[in-house]
């Protein structure tokens, strides 16, 4: 990316950075001809940026929101400990600690030195009252994130309409822990006295009126870890082996990842399957085994549904295999089960990993998992197969194909399959014509014709181990 300057369209904004850890801060007013398509191919562009874990990108409309008495209160805990840590520690309910608490520190830190600064009339109550908005409005954006990724990647935030001061001290504050902030100013602008201060440069789109930005619908692929972009991991040995499993993974952010299991073909399996028998099965057969695939949609803070996905029941006691990429953007997820009415929330995520793009989630409800493929014999090329997700959103879609090969994207096997996923069947289950689950949906390349991915069985087993009895 480009050093920080002055932009030339709405665009220019997924190019451009802060300098020296500090991010840029811009403020588009007005709306042009060009506001909305440019918006849109913004978030086109950035999405797609995202999805490959190149950056984080959030577009929010106005931040304003309650914050409750039993919200307030906690934040005041929080500011105590960040006083008696000698604003050195800030802590939220996203932030636990570590170096994310202390670059939060020192960008509150300097926030209230602004402010005495610039506002002489400013009290104590004042800035308390700020600091707890501030920490609020933080865990609202960044909420569901994995918040030591996040921090490790370029950070894009784009808010809408905000005018007021304390509004605006937090937008700055957003650069000072490294994200690069535009807001988008269509109706009216921020007063002459914050404007004076100095803190953000101006690009003039267009005239101030009514002319909203348009609503953000996130850019989803079938995956948020694309063929092209994996990062690299070692090829772990088939189970019949009997040796140790050991991943080495680098991640985006440079992470090495390592685990070491032994795995049998005894250990792996699911006492409460319907039929112990290991045959074939037929297509209905397949299809019924839908009853253990739910549909997973995603909530924000505010309970608006920002995706869906799907998931594997892989342990009788409420656990439920996905994909990270699925439960990345929720606050909390609300669980659908074949032939049960009742809708089952959750915001407990038990366990992710980021390399596999692997996540399990918990409800509150007894399951009947499917059994995973224990590896006895190598999958292969032209063995038929069935996919169950939920496509679009359609609870629970079957459909047939065969494995058409296995790939190596980026060092990490995974299976290609031609039986069709569209968006939303993230998660789903892969099954042979056993019904064991021999992978988990994850990718599907936009260009090809039911070129799809899933992670394999080699993958899944280890991940899974101690939820499955």
């Amino acid at each position: 990316m480009q050093p920080n300057k002055n932009i030339a369209s709405i665009l220019d904004f997924s190019d451009i950075s802060g300098t020296g850890g500090t991010g840029c801060f811009i403020r588009v007013l007005g709306a042009g001809e060009k506001y909305n398509s440019e918006i849109a191919a913004l978030d086109k562009r950035l999405d797609g940026l995202s999805a490959e874990n190149r950056l984080c990108y959030k577009r929010l409309g106005t931040l304003r929101g309650v914050c409750s008495a039993a919200e307030t209160e906690f934040y005041l805990k929080c500011r105590d400990g960040y006083i008696k840590s000698e604003k050195t520690i800030l802590h939220t309910k996203e932030v636990k600690g570590g170096a994310c608490a202390a670059l939060l520190a020192k960008a509150m830190r300097k926030l209230e030195e602004l402010c005495l600064k610039s506002f002489p009339n400013i009290t104590e109550t004042m800035i308390k009252n700020m600091f707890v908005m501030a920490l609020y409005k933080f865990d609202v954006l960044f909420g569901g994130t994995d918040i030591e990724a996040m921090y490790r990647l370029p950070k894009k935030i784009v808010l809408t309409d905000v005018t007021g001061r304390n509004d605006y001290l937090f937008s700055y504050m957003l650069t000072l822990i490294g994200c690069d902030v535009m807001l988008l100013q269509y109706r009216s602008d921020i007063s002459v006295t914050l404007d004076s201060i100095g803190l953000s440069t101006v690009f003039v789109s267009g005239r101030f009126g009514n002319t909203e930005p348009p609503p953000y619908k996130k850019t989803v692929r079938k995956t948020a870890v694309p063929p092209n972009s994996m990062p690299v991991v070692t090829i772990p040995p088939r189970p019949e082996k009997n040796q140790s499993l050991k991943h080495t993974a680098q991640s985006t952010a440079q992470n090495s990842v390592r685990r070491g299991t032994n795995i049998t073909s005894g250990d792996i399996r699911a006492k409460t399957f319907r039929d112990s028998r290991r045959t074939e099965k037929t297509y209905e057969q397949l299809a019924n085994l839908a009853a253990s695939v739910v549909l997973i949609m995603v909530n924000d803070r505010r309970g608006e549904t920002v995706g869906s996905g799907s998931g594997i029941m892989i342990g009788p006691d409420g656990f439920i295999l996905t994909n990270k990429h699925v439960v990345d953007a929720g606050a909390f997820f609300s669980v659908r089960i074949e032939n049960d009415e009742a809708v089952y929330n959750t915001d407990e995520i038990i366990k992710y990993n980021t390399v596999t793009d692997m996540a399990i989630i918990r409800i509150q409800r007894k399951l009947v998992p499917l059994p995973v493929y224990n590896g006895k014999q190598k999958l292969a090329r032209g063995q038929k197969v069935v996919a169950i997700g939920s496509p679009l959103g359609l609870f629970n879609s079957v459909s047939d194909g065969i494995i058409s090969g296995m790939r190596s994207i980026r060092d990490i096997e995974m299976i290609q399959f031609t039986a069709p996923i569209s968006h939303g069947s993230s998660g789903g289950a892969l099954l042979n014509m056993y019904g064991e689950v021999i992978g988990l949906s994850t990718a599907g390349i936009d260009e090809g014709q039911n070129i799809n991915l899933a992670v394999g069985y080699e993958y899944i087993n280890p991940f899974i181990m101690g939820f499955v009895n």
